[in-house]
């Protein structure tokens, strides 16, 4: 359980980065409506199809399971979203779907299938356990980036989520080129680890995925890191 010590943290933190993106001209929504994230997403220039795991069509995801945030600008114009889906897999079976699904998931991005390709995911069975919540769908328009926001925004859900679910985990997976630039310390996680998911596809480059991860005692430092305490 969280401590209301972390919990007046979390609520001081989310306050902290609304109010950021509120002064570059941008408005935070949470939304639990996840049957409307896809074409949203679709949207988004230079993107790929919806992660499985916030697929209605694929997955077992709703309301209950699952948020994404939400940011407009001035003229209504969708500028920012992510997202995260909470997850059980404290027993074996549970852990056993949830790994088949996320092999199938990045498969399927991947426009391959099972039966074509080896798909593992190392360090996640390693490190991963217990009732956990995946982050992902970052992205952020580039008229918004440096300026702070994208170091910020990703705390923002990862404290809502710590509120919502206390999870014993959150954590991501990020492609390798963007995990050797840094971005998993930028956006807040105090682990990352390489091979989180591999996927091999006969005659073409192996795909990793690295493992940005935080356990929960570290989501209870995380949320006492406000922006106006690094600036």
């Amino acid at each position: 359980m969280n401590s209301i010590t972390s919990a007046f943290r979390a609520a001081s933190l989310i306050s902290a980065v609304e109010q950021m993106a509120r002064a570059e001209g941008i408005s935070l929504e949470v939304r639990t409506d996840i049957e409307n994230y896809g074409p949203v997403r679709e949207d988004q220039p230079g993107r790929g199809p919806v992660t499985v795991m916030f697929d209605p069509a694929y997955a077992d995801v709703d309301a209950h399971n699952s948020f994404w945030i939400q940011g407009s600008d001035s003229k209504g114009k969708i500028v920012h979203t992510q997202a995260a889906r909470y997850f059980d897999i404290d027993s074996e079976s549970m852990a056993q779907q949830f790994y088949e699904n996320m092999a199938l998931n990045f498969m399927r991005l991947e426009g391959t299938d099972k039966t074509c390709s080896d798909a593992d995911c190392p360090m996640m069975h390693e490190r991963i356990q217990g009732l956990v919540c995946y982050h992902g769908e970052i992205w952020l328009d580039s008229k918004y980036r440096g300026k702070g926001l994208s170091k910020y925004l990703p705390r923002l859900l990862m404290a809502l989520a710590f509120v919502k679910w206390s999870p014993s985990y959150i954590f991501g997976l990020i492609p390798e080129k963007l995990a050797n630039c840094g971005i998993g310390t930028q956006y807040g996680y105090f682990h990352i680890e390489p091979n989180g998911f591999v996927l091999n596809i006969p005659e073409m480059p192996i795909i990793r995925k690295w493992l940005v991860w935080m356990a929960a005692e570290d989501m209870h430092r995380l949320v006492g890191q406000l922006p106006e305490a690094e600036s």
